[in-house]
């Protein structure tokens, strides 16, 4: 998956310009109801950082000063066609990353709910199911195994790795709320007896 499938295009995001003062970037925060918005250069095309409300009220110079004075996060971008799995070690705690393209050029924002969203479907949070989570030592043709064994008895939703440690992984996969406990009894008894250890189960529960 790429980040180009979820990003926020240019022309719904409420950016400014580096040619703003520090005041005029707290009124449009304030007009717009953002706690954080981009810089673009004069050419809107640039990515020059991003300006927090928060920091318009700190600055303890004059407000007619450039918005670049308390310009952050000049470094959160992220490219379109790059894998999303990086993102994950880049949004951390930030509202958004830039998104530019193989020109550097500012082509939108990645949200930190987008990223969010991925991560749900990626555990199938946003689908009813029966979600199980086994420990292994030796990963080396576990997944073949593994996903011969559940599609004896169920589909597979959703299947996703985990390091919980140096010498353990694990892997939570997730089946539909449909398995009657029949199977589900059997899945978990062919599991065990193929030396997979079953760490912790959930059942799914959607909020719609």
């Amino acid at each position: 998956m790429q980040v180009r499938n979820n990003y926020m295009k240019k022309s719904l995001v409420q950016f400014i310009t580096e040619e703003y003062s520090i005041a005029q970037a707290r009124e449009h925060l304030e007009r717009t109801g953002f706690r954080c918005v981009p810089i673009l250069d004069k050419t809107k095309t640039k990515f020059l950082g991003n300006v927090y409300e928060i920091d318009t009220y700190k600055y303890k110079g004059s407000l007619a000063d450039s918005v670049l004075q308390i310009a952050d996060d000049k470094d959160a971008v992220v490219y379109e066609d790059e894998s999303f799995y990086r993102v994950f070690f880049t949004i951390k705690k930030l509202p958004f990353l830039a998104v530019l393209n193989t020109n550097q050029e500012f082509v939108g924002i990645l949200t930190h709910a987008a990223v969010m969203s991925v991560a749900e479907d990626a555990f199938a949070i946003s689908s009813k199911g029966h979600s199980i989570t086994i420990a292994v030592y030796d990963f080396d043709n576990t997944l073949k195994t593994l996903t011969k064994i559940v599609s004896k008895h169920s589909s597979i939703q959703s299947l996703i790795t985990l390091h919980s440690s140096k010498f353990v992984r694990q892997i939570v996969f997730t089946v539909p709320e449909t398995i009657e406990e029949k199977a589900l009894a059997n899945l978990r008894k062919d599991l065990t007896e193929a030396n997979f250890k079953i760490v912790h189960e959930d059942q799914l529960l959607t909020n719609s």
